[in-house]
């Protein structure tokens, strides 16, 4: 079992609050739950309130923006406020002079755009909805089609991914802000 020594430094920021694993699975819950259930639901944000989307995907589509967006805000709140023990900033140390010479430039301000850029472009996919069935000649035709146009279940577990690899990113970013802040001094 893992004590909280052990925790990795990248899974800190969540796991300050609660086992990192539960940003997952409860919101994936709740979805799938939610769904189960024809209900009608108009939309949240502005984009969900126009289109001709099911009930249950516009559903899909808020829920998990805004756990997105709560589990950010939850984040960035933990990287300011509560800071790395000794025992973990020495773990990252460690790990940063473990790295390889060569890929240290990851952790310099082109790490912090490219986190950023992608961060942003995922993050605002939330917003760009569509409400006709994809060209499947064109990129990301696939993606669009299981979050907007299949069963609601397989749309849940897409968006619930979608989500998941939102705050992985962020995490990561975090991760790079931390080793920028204790290791490059």
């Amino acid at each position: 079992m893992r004590t909280r020594r052990d925790t990795p430094i990248f899974l800190i920021y969540l796991d300050n609050v609660v086992p990192y694993y539960y940003f997952y699975l409860i919101p994936l819950m709740i979805a799938l739950i939610f769904v189960s259930f024809d209900f009608n639901f108009s939309g949240l944000l502005h984009t969900t309130m126009v289109t001709k989307l099911s009930n249950q995907h516009k559903f899909l589509n808020d829920f998990f923006a805004i756990c997105t967006l709560i589990t950010l805000i939850l984040c960035f709140f933990n990287y300011l406020v509560i800071t790395l023990n000794a025992i973990q900033r020495k773990n990252l140390r460690l790990y940063y002079s473990k790295f390889n010479p060569k890929y240290r430039g990851f952790f310099g301000i082109l790490g912090i755009i490219f986190f950023l850029f992608i961060l942003f472009f995922m993050c605002l996919s939330w917003f760009l909805l569509d409400d006709r069935m994809p060209d499947f000649s064109k990129k990301g035709a696939y993606f669009t089609y299981l979050r907007q146009f299949s069963h609601p279940y397989i749309s849940a577990i897409i968006m619930s991914l979608q989500y998941l690899l939102c705050v992985f990113f962020a995490l990561y970013f975090l991760f790079i802000l931390n080793v920028r802040k204790y290791c490059r001094q």
